[in-house]
């Protein structure tokens, strides 16, 4: 049993060798002609689902794949073995079997080889070549890409427009297109803070504060008293001595308690442009704080509902170009049928004539037969 599954991994292995080698050189072999690649390109087209791609899209498609040439009796897939590539026979026949018998015999003529032979991941069936083919391979992810770029890609408008109900349609795919375009570019939904200004000057009206002027003018001097205003404090005799010290005393006085007043006032000033400057940068940054967190709240709902909004236009999109395509498919088979009814149409006409041709001569024929030999006859 260990030397049966030895030869077996070995001759898997080979086989990968083989075919290894067989695809590291170009696309196509051109081995019969400069007409071969062309015919194997055609034959690939019409497998499916390259056929429902645009033009570009079939070439990008052909491009990425690969042409394998088996001859007659080798193994192009073996069960169980994985891989994400698919298959399609264009030239030849292949053998489909599993473990105990052979089940289809697919030639390359036929409606089904059309389809893949094998589905991407773990292979089922053992497929030889039952006569010298040629097999298309293509990962399954290749054909996914090229199907939802072609999906996604806006059909010509000349393919679906020629009547009432495709210019109705091709009117709404540009509408929708612009609306599309017309979207502003996603916003950021996390804003950095904005950066909080600690200079914050006296008299800004940020938050409709304003401290008054009065308070930050510079501290005045004492006033200067005249004669007059201090005899109408103190009137002291004349040549009164003590009443002359008293006066200049209370002079004196008056003039250090006008000093302290002004010192302290200029002081609390001071006090209430400092105390009025912190209240007012910290009511600043607070509101700032706010607003950043307002506006990312804002930004982050506004994100979010953008993006369902181009996911709706972008799901919309892909709904009408699928339209477009169907009915740019719908067109193109209105035109093949009446192509192909024409030519019945004519060869019913032709072969009218020839029956008619045939009837004239047929009664030329018995006009010159005589009588008396067809009675004989």
């Amino acid at each position: 049993m260990e030397r049966i599954k030895q030869a077996l991994e070995q001759a898997r292995e080979e086989r990968v060798k083989v075919l290894g080698e067989r695809t590291s050189g170009p696309l196509f072999l051109t081995d019969e002609g400069p007409g071969a690649d062309a015919r194997l390109a055609q034959a690939i087209r019409r497998r499916s689902p390259v056929n429902q791609l645009p033009p570009e899209r079939q070439t990008a498609l052909i491009s990425a794949g690969q042409v394998l040439s088996l001859g007659a009796g080798e193994t192009l897939l073996t069960a169980g073995e994985s891989n994400d590539y698919v298959h399609y026979l264009l030239e030849g026949a292949l053998a489909i079997a599993t473990e105990f018998e052979r089940i289809q015999t697919l030639y390359a003529y036929q409606d089904a080889a059309l389809l893949p032979v094998d589905e991407p991941g773990t292979k089922s069936h053992t497929v030889t070549a039952e006569l010298p083919s040629r097999v298309f391979r293509i990962t399954q992810q290749e054909i996914n890409r090229q199907t939802e770029a072609a999906a996604a890609a806006p059909v010509p408008t000349e393919l679906y427009a020629e009547t009432f109900t495709g210019q109705q349609l091709a009117e709404l795919v540009s509408e929708i297109n612009a609306d599309h375009e017309s979207l502003t570019p996603p916003v950021d939904p996390a804003p950095a803070a904005a950066p909080v200004d600690d200079e914050v000057k006296i008299g800004d009206r940020t938050l409709s504060f304003q401290i008054d002027p009065a308070f930050v003018e510079p501290p005045s001097e004492p006033p200067e008293f005249t004669p007059d205003e201090l005899d109408l404090v103190v009137r002291p005799a004349t040549g009164d001595e003590l009443a002359q010290i008293i006066r200049d005393f209370e002079i004196e006085l008056r003039r250090q308690f006008e000093s302290i007043r002004n010192q302290e006032r200029a002081r609390a000033q001071a006090q209430m442009k400092s105390y009025a400057g912190r209240v007012h940068r910290l009511a600043e940054q607070q509101m700032r704080a706010k607003m950043d967190i307002v506006r990312g709240r804002y930004q982050v709902a506004y994100a979010e509902k953008e993006r369902r909004l181009r996911e709706r236009y972008e799901q919309l999109i892909t709904l009408t170009n699928k339209v477009a395509r169907q009915k740019a498919a719908i067109n193109q088979a209105r035109r093949e049928l009446e192509e192909k009814l024409r030519i019945a149409d004519q060869v019913h006409r032709d072969l009218s004539r020839i029956g008619l041709t045939v009837t004239n001569q047929l009664d030329v024929l018995e006009d010159m037969i005589p009588a008396g030999d067809a009675g004989a006859g």
